[in-house]
C-alpha cells in the first residue's frame, strides 16, 4: 500500500487552500446571481418604461381623435349659427348620445363626415329640400338620422305638397350607404307602403364612399318624378304607374293630399344672413 508523500504539515497547509477555493466559488455564485436579478430587475424597468410609454401613446392619440371632433362639431356649430356656444353643447349632446331613435353611437371619423356634408347641405341646399333642424338649436336633431322635407316637383302628382324623409346612418358610414325612409306617408312604386323604406340605386349598388348626402336627397326627390317600378316597393303603385298612369297619379294625389304637408316644417338654415348682418 503506498502512503501519502505529503507530511502532516503539509495536508495542514493544504486543507486552508481547499477551503479558500471553496469560498471563492460560492463568492463566484453569489456573484452571478446577483448579476443575474440586477439584469431581471433592468429588463423588467425596461419592460414598465415601454408599457409606461405605449399607455400614453394611446391616450395622447384618443385625445387628438376627441379634440379633432370637438373641433369639427365646433366649427360646424360656428359656420351654420355664428359662433352660439349653446348650439356648440346641442350638436355634442347629439353626437354623444346618438338621439334620433337609432340607438347606437358613431365613431368620430363618421361624426365628422356626417357634419362635413350637413355643412355643405346649408352653404348649397338642393332645390326642393330643406332640413329640419331644432327650434332651439338650430342644428338637427341628431347626426346619426337626417331628417329633411322635400316639395312635391311641379308636374307631379305630389306638387303643392310636402314629405319628411330620414337618412338612417350606421357606424360603417360612408363605406356603406345610409338607409332611407319617407315618414310622411306617400303613394310611390319605389316606396314601401308600411315601413316607408325607399329603394333607389344610389342607397344600393350606384352607392360610393364620396356620395354625399345632398346628393342622395336629389334623387330622392327625383324620384317623385320619374320612379322606377321595375325595383317597386309598392307593387299595386309599381302596376298602376304601368299600366294606368292617370290611375297611379289618382291615388297618389289623393293620400298626399290627406297625408302631405302643406308648407314647410322647418325654417331654411340660411348662411348668408349671418354675413348679410356683419356686412350691415
Amino acid at each position: 500500500m503506498e502512503h501519502s508523500s505529503m507530511s502532516p504539515e503539509q495536508q495542514q497547509h493544504q486543507q486552508p487552500s481547499s477551503t479558500f477555493a471553496a469560498a471563492a466559488t460560492a463568492s463566484r455564485t453569489t456573484t452571478t446571481s446577483t448579476t443575474t436579478s440586477a439584469s431581471m430587475a433592468s429588463s423588467s424597468s425596461t419592460t414598465t418604461t415601454s408599457l409606461f410609454r405605449s399607455t400614453s401613446s394611446i391616450k395622447s392619440s384618443q385625445h387628438s381623435t376627441t379634440t379633432s371632433l370637438f373641433s369639427t362639431t365646433r366649427s360646424l356649430s360656428s359656420t351654420l349659427t355664428g359662433g352660439s356656444s349653446s348650439t356648440s353643447s346641442s350638436i355634442m349632446a347629439s353626437s354623444s348620445t346618438g338621439v334620433g331613435g337609432c340607438g347606437e353611437n358613431l365613431p368620430p371619423r363618421t361624426l365628422a363626415r356626417v357634419a362635413r356634408d350637413v355643412r355643405d347641405l346649408v352653404k348649397s341646399t338642393p332645390e326642393g329640400v330643406r332640413l329640419v333642424v331644432d327650434e332651439e338649436s338650430g342644428m338637427p336633431g341628431s347626426l346619426a338620422e337626417i331628417v329633411a322635407e322635400i316639395e312635391g316637383p311641379e308636374d307631379t302628382p305630389y306638387h303643392t305638397r310636402y314629405f319628411q324623409l330620414k337618412l338612417v346612418l350606421s357606424t360603417d358610414f360612408p363605406s356603406k350607404p345610409p338607409r332611407g325612409y319617407f315618414l310622411t306617408k306617400i303613394y310611390h312604386p319605389n316606396v314601401d307602403p308600411t315601413t316607408g323604406a325607399i329603394c333607389v340605386n344610389t342607397l344600393k349598388k350606384d352607392w360610393t364612399s364620396t356620395t354625399s348626402l345632398s346628393h342622395v336627397l336629389t334623387v330622392i326627390r327625383c324620384l317623385l318624378i320619374v320612379p322606377f317600378p321595375e325595383s317597386s316597393l309598392n307593387d299595386e303603385a309599381g302596376r298602376n304607374f304601368m299600366e294606368s298612369y292617370e290611375e297611379y297619379a289618382k291615388r297618389a294625389r289623393l293620400l298626399a293630399g290627406v297625408h302631405g304637408l302643406t308648407r314647410w316644417s322647418s325654417a331654411p338654415m340660411m348662411m348668408m344672413d349671418h354675413a348679410d348682418s356683419a356686412a350691415s
